[in-house]
Parts: structure tokens; sequence; C-alpha cells
């Protein structure tokens, strides 16, 4: 195996290019721009082009994103080196066409493909963060009290809350996925308190879900005190690499504290999801995609993203909202209160706790329904139970009537939430024309999903090397390798051909030929179409030659198939020009037609089967 694996970024932007049919005079553009900028230009500068068209055809016109857009020439009221791309999308007024699901499709993937590459980050952008961590939390805290009491009785008379030994009962503490931080206190890893009740080898009834999560401390043998608040365990504030926006912030919490919060996690996560039918959602995405779906449409409902969701829980309003609903009180005490950045400082937390903590992703999807629910129960006057019914909640993303889009606004800043109005899409449609929304990953405009491939390589750590337009692993190669094989296997099934070719060349370079599939599977392997066997079937002139292969699981879109349409995996590679004309294509039903004059024959030397006179 290399030593060295490498990409080569401006070869796989041209790749990209060539499977979208990209304009030549834009591709030009495009590489006299990736030569003087570097990467910055595909991770930074050309996403605002296919963030900005979005936004445009959601606000009704390019001309409204001019503004945002000012990294590119306009020449009137068009893009000048992207005029052929945006013709499909807007009139030469700036206003949207009525069927631009394909072109806007194109464009996003174009300008979008590498928005979430994972780059490493300097000293410069890690201080950048930290100061960015600090001035969020300073701003966390307030919100409207009254409202808050409306949303606590709420929340009291809708829901039948479970004791505490019932959750550690059904849900034990355990380990997470990721890191933690480890205690400080001796050198004994078990030392930790969470009630005042519990017993070092002996619990009272009501605990005894605790059982096998103490353990016992041979020199001690008594209860527990509580811990001072001044312990020296804290969680550790880490920054990894996201996207071209900057670090993603998390935190590694102390591992009892995080033991415990994955038992409040795991109950709650089942419990909510029941007591509301999947209006909050928690592992099934479906429910939200479906529903932007169906908002696309005319816009019946609106797709709100909050900006930096998981840290601006105030910790007062989850105080606020648990004091009379003693488990969730009880849970809320795992919390830590302050936190250790990379640089070593020490903040004191006004947030309820980051991403990372069991706590946070249940109490910011219930505080985003039951805002949103009080809200509009109190503006329409409805009960509660009726208004939930129309809210829903993943994480951080929310779905909503687009009747009721100004009560969530409104709802959310006051609990003090902020909605990102860039990401979220909530205005309706008139007349005949369609809208754009998103939710849990799913892109939809008038119902046809027009979802894009990313290329992120998240763990990879890649090192960029402007002078070469490259992008070297150098250590983790097992990781990397894994990495690239179901990214380009994610393209070839969703008909980049060229950026999979690519790809699966430079993995080969490293790792020698690869095995063939059809499908992806644990294996290295380059998936492909690339050996079809036919069976003639019929009578007559014509006989009918059905593909054993089964067509590719993920279409680039319904509906769209101007690309890469599925009877180019049944058309022959052959140069006489005749047969070309002799065949009927019906990929619908997986088949087509050939003249009786000819016969099937694998050659494995080709991309496709090949005919032949007999």
């Amino acid at each position: 195996m290399s030593h060295i694996i490498s990409i080569d970024y401006g070869v796989l932007f041209n790749e990209l290019c060539h499977d979208l049919q990209i304009p030549s005079r834009t591709v030009d553009y495009c590489n006299r721009r990736l030569k003087h900028e570097g990467i910055k230009f595909l991770t930074v500068t050309l996403p605002m082009l296919g963030n900005g068209i979005t936004q445009a055809v959601e606000l009704g016109s390019l001309l409204k994103v001019k503004h945002k857009l000012t990294h590119f020439r306009w020449k009137g009221s068009a893009l000048h080196h992207f005029d052929e791309l945006t013709s499909d999308i807007f009139e030469k007024d700036g206003k949207p066409k009525v069927d631009i699901a394909f072109a806007l499709w194109r464009i996003r993937q174009f300008s979008l493909y590498f928005y979430k590459l994972s780059l490493d980050f300097d000293e410069k952008d890690l201080s950048t963060a930290e100061t960015s961590f600090k001035y969020v939390d300073s701003t966390v805290g307030s919100f409207d009290e009254s409202f808050a009491e409306k949303m606590r009785k709420n929340l009291e008379n809708s829901y039948v809350f479970p004791q505490i030994h019932e959750v550690f009962s059904q849900c034990r503490p355990r380990f997470g996925p990721g890191t933690f931080s480890t205690s400080s206190k001796g050198s004994n890893p078990y030392w930790a308190e969470k009630s005042t009740d519990a017993c070092i080898n002996g619990f009272v009834s009501r605990f005894q879900g605790f059982e096998g999560f103490f353990k016992s401390i041979p020199s001690y043998r008594g209860i527990l005190n509580k811990r001072d608040s001044d312990t020296s365990d804290y969680p550790e504030v880490c920054f990894v690499p996201k996207d071209s926006r900057g670090p993603r912030v998390i935190t590694r919490e102390p591992l009892f504290q995080l033991k415990g919060q994955l038992s409040f996690f795991d109950y709650f996560s089942r419990y909510f999801e029941r007591a509301t039918n999947k209006r909050i959602n928690f592992t099934d995405q479906l429910v939200n995609r479906e529903l932007a779906q169906v908002g696309s449409i005319k816009g019946q409902f609106a797709t709100l993203d909050l900006k930096e969701a998981s840290d601006r829980v105030p910790y007062r309003l989850v105080k606020h909202l648990s004091r009379f609903i003693p488990v969730l009180s009880y849970f809320t005490k795992l919390r830590s209160t302050k936190a250790k950045l990379p640089s070593g400082e020490f903040v004191n937390l006004n947030k309820l706790a980051g991403m990372g903590s069991g706590l946070t992703f249940i109490w910011l999807a219930l505080i985003c329904h039951t805002a949103i629910a009080t809200e509009i129960s109190t503006r329409s006057g409805i009960p509660f139970t009726q208004a939930s019914k129309e809210v829903y909640v993943y994480g951080d993303d929310v779905i909503v009537s687009s009747c009721h889009v100004e009560y969530a606004f409104n709802a959310l800043k006051k609990v003090g939430l902020v909605v990102n109005k860039e990401k979220s899409f909530f205005r309706k449609t008139l007349g005949s024309y369609k809208c754009f929304r998103e939710s849990c990953g799913g892109d939809y405009y008038g119902g046809v999903e027009v979802g894009i491939q990313r290329i992120k390589l998240t763990g990879c750590n890649p090192i960029v090397s402007r002078l070469e337009k490259r992008l070297t692993f150098g250590s983790n190669k097992a990781q990397v390798i894994t990495v690239l094989n179901a990214h380009a296997a994610e393209m070839s099934l969703n008909g980049h051909r060229s950026v999979a070719k690519y790809l699966y060349k430079q993995i080969a370079a490293s790792c020698g030929r690869l095995p063939k599939a059809g499908r992806p599977s644990s294996i290295i392997s380059e998936v492909t179409r690339e050996f079809i066997s036919y069976t003639p079937s019929g009578t007559g002139l014509y006989s009918v030659v059905k593909a054993t292969c089964s067509r590719p699981e993920i279409v680039i879109s319904p509906g769209i198939s101007e690309l890469w349409h599925y009877s180019q995996s049944l058309r022959p590679k052959v140069e006489s020009s005749d047969i070309h004309d002799s065949i009927r294509i019906s990929p619908q039903q997986n088949e087509m037609t050939v003249p009786r004059s000819y016969q099937l024959k694998t050659v494995k030397v080709s991309e496709y089967s090949l005919l032949a006179r007999d």
C-alpha cells in the first residue's frame, strides 16, 4: 500500500462539471478563480452562489439576493459567468420559472459539492471559535418569564411523567459513542455521586435502577454526600473540523454525568415520540422529510432552522420548566456549571449544556415544540393539545403550518432561540409557482427531491496543498480509504460516473486493483454497472431483452433524468450507428427491444455488453 493518498481537488471539480454538463465558459471561469484563490473558492465562495440561488427562489426574485452575491460579476439582472445555468431557473426579469427542479438541482450540486468539506483549522480559527463560543454563551439566559410560566403549565398538564427509578430501571446508565472527560478525584474512575439517597452496595427500593451503577470504594461504606459545586470535574470544550463555516463545537462531559445523561436521553427520546405521536422525533427523520416534500408543492408547511441551537438553550428556562416535575428537575442537575476551553480558560455556563451532553437534544426539541404550541394556543384560542399537533420537531429542524410561521418566530424568540432565516423556508406560493423546502437532510422543490451529494471527508484530516491543488492524507489511511470508497459508491449510484471513476483510481493507486461490486458493501470495492447480462425472449422480428441488473436504488431525483438516464446503462457501446438506430429502450420496464439479427454477448473489456450480428 502506498504511503500517501492524495486527491487533486481541481481535477475532482472538473470531473463533477463534466458529469453535470456545465457549460465550458462557466468551467473556465471557475478554474481561473480556483487557480488564484485556492480551495476556498470551492468551499466558501462558490457555495454562496448555490445558497443565494436557493434564497432567490424562496424570495421570488434573483435581484433580491444581488447584494449577497457580490463575489460574482453581474451583467444587468443576470450573473454574467453563470447565465447559462441561471437562465433555466429565472426569467429575464429575475422571477423564477415554473418547472425548475432539474435546473435548481444542477446548480446546487455544482456549487455546494465542496461546501461541507471537513478541513482542519489553524490557531487563528481556534481563537475565533473560542471567542464566538464565549460570546454566544454570554447572550444566553434571557427569556419571557410570563410566557415560560404558560409553557410550564402546559407541560405539567399534557404529560404524565415517570418516577426517577422507572427511568433507571428501563434505561440503565451507559457509555456514549464518543469521548468523555475523566474524573480528577483520586485514581478511582468510579467515584461519583448522583443522589444523596444512594448508598454504596445498598439501595433504598426506589433507587433499584441504580444497582450496578455505583462501585464500591474499599475505604468507604457510608452514604455519599452531595458534591461540592467547585469539584474539579468539568466538561471540556472541543472544536473539531466541520465545514467551510468553521469548526464544530462539542463538549466532552465527565464520564459519570454522561452515563446518567444517556439514561435520560434513552428514556425520554422514546417517551416523547410516543406521547406526541411523533410530533417530537429523535430517531425518525422521515416524518419531517415527508412534510417538507408536501410543503414544497404549494407551501402548506414552513421549514425552520435555528442558529447555534444546542448552545442557546437557557439553563434558567429549563430550571423553571422542570421545577415541579421531579424527574426532569433531577436529571437537569446532571449538567455542568462551567467548562474548560482549549486555551485552558474556564467559563461559567449560562446555557443548559453543549452538544455532547445527553440533556441537550431532548430539552431543545421539547422547548421548541412546547413554545410554538403554546403561542399558537394563546393566539388562536385553541387548546394546547390541539395546537401541539400542528408542530413537528426533530432537534433544531422545526416544521409548522405556514399560517402559523409568525407565531413560531415569536415563540422561539421568547425562549431565547434564534431562527436562521437564510436556511428557513416559509413563504407561500402564488398560482402555479412551487417552492423549496428542506428538513432533516431532505431537499425538495415542487414535490421533487433535489437533494445533492457532498464530499465531507469527516475524520480524514486532509492537508491542503494550494500549489499543487491537492488534498493529501498522511495518516489514518484505513479511515481515509473507507470514507473515499463510500463517497465514490454514493457518487456512482447517483450518476456522477466521472467523479466516481477518478476517486476509485486514487484508491486503487494506494490499495491496488479493486474488485467490482454491484452495490456498496463493507469490502473496499468499485461499485459499477459494468457487467450487465441479458436474457432475450419473444418471437418475431424483434426480441425483448431484459437486463438482469436492478435499477439504481438511489436516483438523482424522481422525475429528473436528463443527465444520467437509466437507458445509458442499457445502451450498447458499439461503433456501428445502425445498431443504435435499431434499438428501442424502455428503461421503466428495465428492458430494451433488439432486432433478431443481433445477438447479445458479454464482453468484459467493455463498459457495457456488446451487440453483434449473427
